[in-house]
């Protein structure tokens, strides 16, 4: 029978088992390993506590990054490259047009709210310079693959945990209790995507794909089987994660492909991202009509969902010219309530377009779309180089993710938002990292 270490992983043993732990000697690093605690650890484990948290890990980890580079000199001499790349500039250009952009909401909003989204690019960008600076600290001293493992282990047990006291709760608990006792379908949903996203960075990490099966089975099974309260009627319902239940077999699918053709999924993978999120307006015209005829099963959810795209895709498409080239700014779409909320019927509600891409297009015009894609390019360059081991994991993480915000989450989802930075934080680190400690950059071999 396999030990708990053979199935966990060394790294991750050493860190649930309090081994790991410590103050390294120089002072210096100390708020480096706050930032990857924060970043590595907390990310998957707060998340399942309250997706809020996420943000402010994210904050807690970016600050400790920059305190980091700030107290040790020679940590900017290693950033010198990177300030020569298109990546200073087009973070600033993006920072101040999400500023500019967010400040264009026709319900008005506070200046807190609006300074969210560059606050949270200005962190990813903080986060990227530490990891490109630390590469081999984050690989040897720094423990980020520990750090990460162990943080995805806790937090699978936290979601079997909760999926067994909610199952109790609803059984048991009379529905008056329900929500003051257990959760919505709502919040495990975001807690089965959390889990789902960041479970595809354990195959960027050599060795650990036994981990990963076990995880990703775990995560998949209980969406399968996780049960919530439908806040207007308190009726006990099946969650019905559509993101994990599409998302991770399409992930799994990925994953194997890159293992089996290495030099072509990379581009691939991106190629058909890009060319969707440059498409998405006229694509979801066609989709409308056929794709709940592709796809013969979960009709209600392909339907109501192809409905809410195309209708934003029209809105996109029939604006003005200034409209598509700059965007609405922050808006709300309206929606004519069928259930009530708190009691009462509403005649109009927000809602947003289920898809983060079409949402782009709406608030950001076709500007944001082309800002979005100078990023996309970058980040392909970051996995292409990576490793040719890590290379799989990274572009079946990143699918997941772009599956979870192509089909269920708004552009002003605060605590979403901040999964995806946190995600792209340590899916731009894991690739970075050597798989020799000491190594540098994996070499030319390792990367073809």
């Amino acid at each position: 029978m396999p030990s708990v270490r053979s199935l966990i992983g060394e790294e991750a043993h050493e860190v649930l088992s309090l081994r790991a732990w410590g103050w390294l000697p120089d002072p210096r690093r100390w708020p480096a390993q706050v930032a990857v605690f924060a970043l590595a650890f907390a990310v998957p484990v707060v998340g399942l506590i309250s997706p809020q948290a996420v943000q402010v890990a994210l904050f807690v980890a970016a600050a400790a990054a920059a305190i980091t580079l700030g107290l040790d000199g020679r940590l900017l001499a290693r950033l010198a490259p990177m300030m020569r790349s298109p990546w200073l500039a087009l973070a600033v250009i993006l920072m101040v047009f999400v500023a500019l952009q967010s400040l264009r909401f026709v319900d008005g909003q506070s200046l807190g709210d609006a300074a969210q989204r560059p606050l949270l690019i200005a962190a990813l960008v903080v986060l990227v310079a530490f990891v490109a600076a630390l590469r081999d600290e984050l690989a040897a001293e720094l423990r980020l693959s520990g750090y990460l493992q162990s943080g995805l282990v806790v937090g699978a047990g936290l979601l079997v945990a909760l999926l067994i006291y909610q199952l109790i709760v609803m059984t048991l608990a009379p529905p008056p209790w329900h929500d003051r006792l257990a959760k919505n379908v709502r919040e495990i949903n975001r807690y089965l995507e959390i889990s789902a996203i960041l479970v595809f960075l354990l195959a960027a990490i050599p060795g650990r794909h036994r981990q990963l099966v076990l995880l990703a089975a775990a995560i998949y099974a209980a969406s399968l089987v996780a049960v919530g309260y439908w806040p207007p009627n308190q009726q006990i319902t099946r969650v019905a994660s559509d993101t994990v239940q599409l998302g991770m077999p399409i992930a799994l699918a990925v994953l194997a492909a890159a293992h089996r053709w290495p030099r072509t999924a990379c581009g691939a993978v991106f190629g058909i991202i890009g060319g969707y999120m440059a498409l998405a307006p006229w694509l979801h015209a066609v989709a409308f009509r056929a794709l709940p005829w592709v796809i013969p099963f979960r009709r209600d959810l392909i339907l109501d969902r192809a409905e809410i795209w195309a209708g934003v895709a029209a809105r996109v498409r029939d604006g003005s010219w200034q409209e598509f080239l700059l965007g609405r700014g922050r808006e709300f779409l309206r929606f004519d309530a069928n259930f009530p909320i708190d009691g009462t019927y509403a005649k109009e509600l927000p809602f947003h377009p289920h898809n983060m891409v079409l949402q782009l297009w709406l608030d950001m015009g076709l500007a944001g779309v082309l800002l979005l894609l100078a990023f996309l390019w970058l980040l392909h360059e970051c996995v292409a180089t990576a490793a040719a081991q890590r290379r799989p994991g990274l572009l079946a993480c990143f699918v997941m993710l772009m599956l979870s915000c192509a089909v269920t989450h708004s552009l002003w989802q605060m605590w979403f938002l901040s999964v995806v930075m946190a995600t792209l934080a340590l899916l731009i680190g894991v690739s970075g990292v050597p798989l020799v400690p000491g190594s540098g950059a994996a070499s030319s071999q390792s990367k073809h």
